[in-house]
């Protein structure tokens, strides 16, 4: 295989990469309410990208991290155990 040949393949590769780790508008949109403290309205859009795609790490994670807030302990609890499978090589989902 040739110089071109391999660069291309990077590119390619590191686009997919890319786009499939992207943030849908809803976990974007969860992570802006959590931040300013609408907890409940964070849920509501967290849960909203977990129906469009179950297997969103960061939604799950998020989720776990509201219900926290909100005092939900069972329900963070869950969502941040389906975070940790999702993702075991993230550190930061695995220690929550």
């Amino acid at each position: 295989m040739n110089r071109f040949h391999l660069a291309s393949l990077i590119l390619v590769v590191g686009c997919m990469v890319g786009l499939g780790c992207g943030e849908d508008s809803w976990t974007k949109k969860g992570k802006a309410l959590l931040a300013a403290g609408d907890y409940q309205d964070a849920v509501a859009h967290f849960q909203r990208s977990l129906q469009t795609s179950p297997e969103n790490t960061e939604a799950h994670y998020q989720l776990g991290t509201a219900y926290l807030k909100l005092e939900q302990h069972t329900e963070a609890i869950e969502s941040l155990r389906k975070a940790a499978r999702h993702a075991p090589e993230r550190m930061d989902v695995q220690l929550a």
